[in-house]
């Protein structure tokens, strides 16, 4: 066996023939003098050999630092007594060489992590990681190059969540316009781009206000915040929004936009959504977000503050709350016509507004 492993190592540093195998790195994103995992894979390709051995070349401004001893950590996917020697051949390339003593074969999936380490002083974008001069050899010591790869290190200061935008449940009257509101979540900080797609159903658009446009953007955004908005088709409209200045989004309010429903849209509940979200960051890089879905109830045409729908807003219409508050509402108590505040619940608030209105009649 000593003899066997003996012949592998030396076939590790001699010519080979060439193999279709290969290994394959993911990308990864990180900050200016953050250190992360890098994973490097064996595909299918590789499932008799028993040993690699591979260049991995930085970028500028990147290394790989050393935690407890070593710059690597093998995957526990491999046989336990595999073993990686690793060199430091300068100008930010590292050889690995990894096999088992007891030549076992390696598997398919995660071979090793890379702990990759950027400058404190590395810019903002994107850097290529190129593994090469790969090498793989069997249990007869035939050793055989294989393709390398590349990965990309994303440098960013941008780190969202799975989920960076809300939107609310609303009303909207059968034949009105009523403003959908988006909000951006703490994580949008360091964001400097957003791009998504509202999907509406059939028999709601967007409606133009004074100025113009389907949308407002919230004053607590920069206030050189420009939006592109663009009809896809089949109630896809598409919304790109940036600040010319590159300023980053502020958690909070983002935007409301001029929903309208047609009159003959059934009464009922619809689903509205927020999806094809890209964010991007001042680096260039791209994030994806789950997005978000809110319901949109149809309600009868009302006029706030005439509870009773008898076309007048009088006294009667403050009986009708206070009844309601007494929970002996008529069958002709309107919810959303008492509900003057719209916080979804009726209380002597909306009561005082009704009386108000009625005395301004």
């Amino acid at each position: 066996m000593k003899q066997r492993i003996t012949a592998f190592l030396v076939a590790l540093f001699c010519c080979a023939i060439g193999f279709a195998g290969n290994i394959q790195a993911d990308d990864v994103s990180l900050k200016p003098g953050e250190t992360k995992d890098l994973m490097l894979s064996l595909t299918s390709a590789v499932s008799d050999m028993v040993g690699v051995q591979y260049d991995v070349t930085l970028p500028n401004g990147f290394t790989l630092e050393t935690k407890e001893s070593t710059v690597c950590q093998l995957s526990q996917n491999q046989a336990s007594d595999m073993t990686c020697n690793v060199n430091d051949l300068g100008n930010g390339t590292y050889r690995f060489m990894i096999y088992s003593n007891s030549l076992q074969k390696l598997k398919a999936g995660e071979l090793m992590s890379l702990n990759l380490k950027a400058g404190n002083n590395v810019a903002l974008g994107n850097y290529p990681i190129s593994m090469h001069d790969v090498a793989f050899s069997d249990t007869d010591g035939q050793l055989t190059n294989a393709e390398g790869t590349t990965a990309t290190i994303k440098v960013t200061n941008f780190y969202p969540a799975a989920t960076n935008i809300e939107i609310p449940d609303i009303k909207i009257m059968s034949g009105k316009t009523a403003p959908l509101s988006l909000t951006l979540l703490e994580s949008i900080r360091g964001c400097v781009g957003i791009q998504f797609d509202l999907a509406l159903p059939d028999g709601f658009s967007l409606e133009k206000d004074a100025t113009g446009k389907e949308y407002s953007i919230s004053v607590y955004q920069a206030n050189d915040m420009s939006c592109n908005l663009t009809a896809v088709g089949n109630g896809v409209y598409r919304f790109m929004i940036y600040s010319n200045s590159l300023k980053e989004f502020v958690p909070g309010e983002l935007m409301n936009i001029n929903l309208k429903v047609s009159e003959e849209k059934p009464l009922d509940t619809y689903s509205v959504s927020i999806q094809d979200v890209l964010l991007s960051d001042i680096g260039g890089n791209a994030h994806n977000d789950n997005g978000a879905s809110a319901n949109v109830t149809v309600t009868p045409p009302y006029t706030p503050g005439d509870v009773n729908n008898d076309g007048v807003i009088d006294s009667q219409d403050a009986d009708c709350v206070v009844n309601y508050l007494l929970e002996d509402a008529p069958a002709t108590f309107i919810f959303d016509a008492a509900d003057i505040n719209q916080d979804g619940k009726i209380t002597v608030i909306d009561l005082g507004y009704i009386i108000n209105l009625t005395m301004a009649q």
